[in-house]
């Protein structure tokens, strides 16, 4: 996802959000983490990950098992 598409989900979820000025690739927003994670498992199922390859006790397992 590139970082338009993700500003603008974060967007019209009603958060705000604005660029970093640390870093260009970074956002800021008042969206709680949950929406962020969701925001990551929507991204991933349009860009899926071999799900073979993560162990099933791995973090990136049991967040992207979740649906968002």
């Amino acid at each position: 996802m590139n970082l338009s598409r993700c500003r603008s989900a974060l967007l019209h979820a009603g958060h705000r959000v604005s660029l970093s000025h640390a870093c260009k690739n970074a956002v800021k927003t008042d969206a709680p983490p949950g929406v962020i994670w969701d925001l990551m498992r929507c991204w991933e199922k349009m860009n899926p990950v071999k799900k073979e390859k993560l162990s099933q006790t791995s973090p990136a397992f049991k967040i992207l098992s979740s649906e968002p």
